[in-house]
């Protein structure tokens, strides 16, 4: 019976007076009812994959597989969380070598600096037309010739070149696991050299007094190069502080990657990235020693008085020449340990005002119930 009183309700006739849903059949009715979507429209469809776009550069395929596997950790397990793995992909891509053409665009302009830098400390022994001026050229005016004053640009172009130069080793340090060791040394023994340069030009009265001599001048003939010694002591104070800078930053930042030793005992090893950032704890001891050793700087003539008199010291070709003592010398480290030392301490002080101080797990589990709680 309730076979038949259903097929009776889906042959009955369909009543105006009632919305389709509540008439005999009601679902039929309604699909029935529907107009067929025009051929223009499309379906939407809901249940299809959008495609996602590949990025190549998180593709373990598109690295070197053996530059992955001597320099990069291994895959994570499967229980690795999608944000660890997503972590290990960025962090080998980041290690990845860049192409040779990057590395010479930078290293190409250092050159072009430290050339420059240079051509303007010589210009004025190299060039004997640097040292001439046509009056008639500047209405008349006798105005000084080029060769005597660009020396003044030299400091800041070979602290600019060497700076590139430096920054290169220091970068690619960490980015090739496997040579880290060696670019922080490399980087180490650059900074050590520029910083010698820097002592020995500031200090270029002491070391080269044959080349400090002041020649008598003669208003009436033409202009006479500076003495070498004097052009030299332009670049002492801003090499020293570049070389101070970059000491910093080796000893300020660890090292990025770690050795790791399997248990395999095949004598492979793997480095594997670690988060440790910029020590704020460290640059804060850099900029205090640097802060302490320029206050000894200062105020050396009073502590030792008996050490700033003036000596007199006979140069190779039989002449004289007179120095002032180390203690009076002294005072021209203070520029270069106060700046490098500023510089090094502030930023320590922002950062450890601005890093968050880090919560055990222990310690984040009592906080969230005290805080449940409140």
């Amino acid at each position: 019976m309730p076979q038949d009183l259903g097929a009776w309700m889906k042959n009955s006739e369909f009543d105006e007076r009632y919305p389709a849903i509540f008439q005999p059949g009601g679902d039929e009715h309604v699909r029935t009812a529907v107009p067929p979507a025009p051929a223009s429209m499309k379906p939407r469809e809901s249940a299809v994959a959008v495609p996602t776009r590949r990025n190549p550069v998180l593709e373990p395929a598109s690295l070197d597989p053996k530059s992955f596997s001597e320099n990069q950790p291994t895959a994570p397990d499967s229980d690795t969380s999608a944000d660890e793995a997503t972590m290990v992909a960025s962090v080998a891509a980041d290690s990845a070598p860049c192409p040779a053409w990057r590395w010479l665009i930078p290293g190409g302009f250092a050159l072009l600096l430290l050339v420059a830098g240079v051509f303007c400390l010589g210009a004025q022994y190299w060039v004997p037309a640097s040292l001439e001026i046509d009056p008639s050229k500047f209405h008349g005016l006798n105005v000084q010739p080029w060769g005597l004053f660009v020396y003044q640009a030299a400091p800041f172009l070979l602290g600019g070149g060497a700076g590139i130069l430096g920054g290169m080793l220091f970068l690619a340090s960490r980015r090739w696991a496997a040579r880290e060791t060696v670019l922080r040394t490399a980087f180490g023994l650059f900074a050590l050299a520029v910083g010698v340069a820097g002592w020995v030009t500031n200090f270029a009265l002491v070391f080269f007094p044959e080349a400090s001599y002041m020649r008598t001048a003669d208003y009436n003939a033409a202009p006479q190069p500076a003495p070498l010694a004097y052009v030299l002591m332009s670049c002492g104070i801003w090499l020293l502080c570049l070389a101070l800078l970059m000491l910093a930053v080796l000893f300020v930042v660890p090292r990025r990657w770690r050795h790791v030793w399997p248990d395999a005992g095949d004598g492979t090893n793997q480095n594997v990235p670690t988060d440790r950032g910029p020590s704020a704890g460290r640059g804060l001891v850099f900029g205090v020693a640097a802060t302490i050793a320029s206050v000894f700087a200062l105020f050396a003539p009073y502590m030792f008085p008996m050490s700033t008199g003036v000596q007199t010291v006979q140069t190779a070709d039989g002449g004289t020449y007179s120095q002032q003592a180390w203690a009076a010398l002294a005072q021209g480290l203070l520029v270069p340990l106060m700046l490098a030392g500023m510089i090094v301490l502030s930023w320590a002080c922002i950062t450890l005002a601005v890093t968050p101080r880090r919560v055990s797990p222990q310690e984040h589990t009592t906080n969230a119930e005290a805080d449940a709680w409140t």
